[in-house]
């Protein structure tokens, strides 16, 4: 009985998942469509600086939402329950509203002299200013839309994320093309494309929970949510002190050079750890007192990996020659063999996933936060000590160790506070068939393009099988393959 659970609640989970691939590779496809874009209409130094600030958005979106989106997918089915979701609602936003004017002040007042060493520019008023906006108007975009997520209603949440895309592909194409306003055209577009569906969220259906403001329940949701401010800039942190030490020891073309590589890599974080987590964690935390659910997630971690796999050898089966038609080869070589070597280390950030989750479970947000600060500030003082000398190898060497430390502590950590039998075996086989996928992805991404299209696949189908040879899937995995190969069969 409890197999046939595990196996309907695998499927549940991957279905919600599935949902949640289609709207985010979707949605999130336009940062690769707008690629380029800004790689034909930006010289490589103006798409070194751009990248820069995208990041930097990142980081203020972090701040300004003071971990209140987490929170209220933590406590909404408590408070809905309780027939206060407005009150949940009105203070989360409340919080969003707080942190957003003081990033902004902050921003301007204070970051114009860092802005102008990093740069090597002395006019960067309009661009600070335009980038604190942008990241405001997507804090409270990315927040509202939380709300669909927290309740339920992926195909909502879906909607919205594309309905921005649509509209920030047509505004950049017009600044970029038509008015040729350069990087402040994209940061209007950002502005502009958030803006309107904030605005359409808030009025479609925000505004009919019946918000209300409780200062208790805002403690609540800042105690819960303000340590999470370390854990979800942690990674934007190192990002972002990798662009800026580059741009700053270096150049603004090898910022260019490592974001265009970053940004494929992170195809695998976009079509299956994003969509994942999103789907994961909604899950786990409204099954909390359900039967061997430690057991469901150890099966989860190792299949999630199985997948991480497959992916990344999709990217790099893809984008070995597809990469110089999106980006001048001329002035980008290289970016092919960054992206194997920040594959590695972003297969580590779905192990943290579930170590973050099993500490979380125990509300030890404090431990993931400070952690991952600290993790995040040894990254930046490496970056600091190694990028004058080894540049964008000393970048991917670095956050392919923090990640796979910082990971891993997680992931112990996590099981000290809730316990779950991990599947080593399971685990040692699908990393040496990851490790054996890029090996062989490499050695052939020389040979011409109809021996590489041949041979690459033709090993991978032949790892695969002996995954299966070695009997790696447990039945019921094998009845949800088959029923995958079916439904494929069936619509051919």
């Amino acid at each position: 009985m409890s197999s046939q659970s595990d196996h309907s609640s695998i499927k549940n989970l991957g279905k919600n998942t599935g949902i949640y691939v289609i709207g985010t590779f979707s949605s999130r496809a336009t940062a690769f469509l707008l690629i380029p874009l800004y790689t034909h209409f930006l010289s490589i130094e103006d798409f070194g600086l751009l990248s820069t600030l995208l990041v930097t958005i990142q980081i203020m979106i972090t701040v300004m939402n003071l971990g209140s989106r987490t929170a209220l997918i933590r406590f909404i089915k408590e408070y809905e329950d309780k027939g206060r979701l407005g009150a949940l609602l009105g203070g989360s936003i409340l919080i969003n509203f707080l942190g957003g004017f003081s990033v902004i002040a902050v921003s301007v007042l204070l970051l114009k002299p860092v802005f102008q060493n990093i740069f090597h520019m002395d006019s960067v008023g309009t661009i600070i200013l335009l980038t604190a906006f942008a990241a405001f108007a997507q804090t409270i975009c990315l927040h509202l839309m939380s709300y669909y997520r927290a309740v339920n209603k992926p195909f909502l949440f879906v909607g919205s994320g594309i309905s921005v895309s649509v509209i920030l592909i047509v505004a950049s194409y017009l600044f970029l093309k038509i008015f040729n306003w350069g990087i402040h055209g994209v940061l209007y577009a950002q502005i502009i494309s958030y803006g309107l569906i904030t605005l359409f969220i808030f009025f479609h259906d925000v505004i009919f929970t019946h918000l209300s403001f409780d200062p208790g329940l805002v403690r609540l949701l800042l105690k819960f949510g303000s340590p999470l401010i370390l854990l979800l800039s942690g990674d934007l942190v190192m990002s972002a002190s990798a662009m800026y030490f580059l741009s700053y020891f270096n150049s603004l073309s090898n910022v260019a050079i490592y974001s265009l590589a970053s940004k494929i890599a992170n195809i695998a974080i976009l079509i299956l750890l994003l969509p994942f987590q999103l789907a994961y964690e909604p899950f786990v935390y409204a099954n909390l007192h359900r039967e061997h659910l430690d057991r469901l997630i150890s099966k989860t971690l190792t299949l999630l990996i199985l997948c991480f796999a497959i992916i990344s050898f999709g990217i790099l089966f893809v984008f070995r020659d597809l990469i110089y038609l999106i980006a001048p080869r001329e002035e980008y070589t290289g970016a092919y063999l960054f992206i194997f070597l920040l594959l590695p280390g972003i297969a580590f950030q779905g192990v943290g996933v579930i170590g973050q989750s099993l500490l979380h479970i125990k509300q030890k947000t404090h431990v993931t936060g400070v952690s991952t600060a600290v993790f995040a500030g040894i990254c930046v003082v490496l970056n600091f000590l190694l990028i004058p000398f080894w540049g964008i190898y000393a970048v991917i060497l670095n956050m392919n160790l923090i990640f796979a430390v910082s990971a891993i502590y997680l992931l112990r950590k996590g099981i000290h506070e809730y316990p779950i039998p991990l599947e080593k075996k399971r685990l040692m086989q699908v990393g040496l068939f990851y490790i054996a996928l890029l090996i062989n992805t490499y050695l052939w991404h020389l040979a011409p393009a109809f021996v590489f299209y041949i041979i690459v696949p033709v090993s991978a189908a032949f790892g695969f099988f002996i995954l299966h040879g070695v009997r790696f899937f447990a039945d019921d995995e094998m009845r949800i393959i088959r029923q995958i190969i079916a439904g494929f069969r069936s619509r051919m």
